[in-house]
């Protein structure tokens, strides 16, 4: 496995201004070992799942709920050997769908 998951939620966006899915990356690059946090917005009280796929295309994925107010907070932690290159990030929510785009770099 290439990251560790926590369901720790560091701080809560605000209200939501549409509906669906948002996703929000808290930066483009990474190194290994950093930590990755994914906010956003999705239909409450339902779940999500988060896959992320590397460059050498290996694909990991994780579960969490969305709370009551909307929101989640997801935090991934890159391994100190994290392949280096871009790598995606998909997440869904029932009939959403969104994907974005990171790279990790020495």
């Amino acid at each position: 496995m290439f990251f560790k998951i926590s369901d720790d939620i560091i701080s809560k966006p605000t209200n939501p201004s549409v509906q669906g899915l948002s996703v929000i990356l808290d930066n483009s690059v990474y190194n290994p070992g950093d930590m990755i946090k994914v906010t956003g917005y999705g239909e409450k009280s339902t779940s999500i799942t988060a896959q992320i796929t590397s460059p050498n295309n290996k694909v990991s994925t994780a579960h969490s709920s969305i709370s009551s107010d909307s929101t989640y907070t997801l935090i991934f932690i890159l391994d100190k050997d994290a392949k280096v290159g871009n790598w995606k990030l998909k997440i869904t929510n029932g009939d959403h769908e969104e994907t974005l785009s990171f790279t990790v770099k020495n």
